[in-house]
């Protein structure tokens, strides 16, 4: 799954589309209001590149917490408990929520928000030294991970 945000440069498209074409089921987990995230997805064509989504606002849930994540799993016809991948630019939306979801996580870290570690949720403290798996400047690169390129 992937955040919006994270895919806002645009060259993922037919990125996207190759992660389906090697099996991936890919989904969009976004924080905003129902119109404004919806809107951007069908701006973008990602609804043509992509299995499903969750938007806090449809959800009444949002990142960081997991119920968010499970959703559009679910809508992507997968299940987090057999695992996959967060990718996002948002250390504690998309990577703590990433983790306590049951995800693997790729930090998009585009130079804006530093790391300072994660932080604890209420009722779920973060394990010492939490790090996401991998660290990329793009979703160029957070895609060429799971590709193994």
């Amino acid at each position: 799954m992937a955040d919006f945000g994270a895919l806002r440069d645009r060259p993922s498209d037919p990125l996207v589309a190759g992660l389906r074409k090697a099996g991936w089921r890919v989904g969009i987990v976004t924080n905003g209001t129902a119109a404004h995230q919806r809107g951007k997805i069908y701006r973008s064509g990602l609804v043509n590149v992509v299995d499903g989504w969750a938007i806090s606002g449809e959800e009444r849930s949002g990142k960081p917490g997991p119920q968010l994540f499970q959703i559009a799993a679910r809508r992507c016809e997968a299940n987090v408990r057999d695992g996959g991948w967060m990718i996002g630019d948002d250390p504690v939306d998309d990577i703590v929520g990433g983790v306590f979801a049951g995800l693997r996580t790729i930090w998009i870290d585009r130079g804006i928000r530093p790391w300072q570690g994660l932080p604890d949720l209420p009722g779920l403290p973060a394990p010492p030294g939490l790090r996401p798996d991998h660290v990329v400047t793009d979703t160029v690169g957070a895609i060429k991970v799971l590709l193994g390129q």
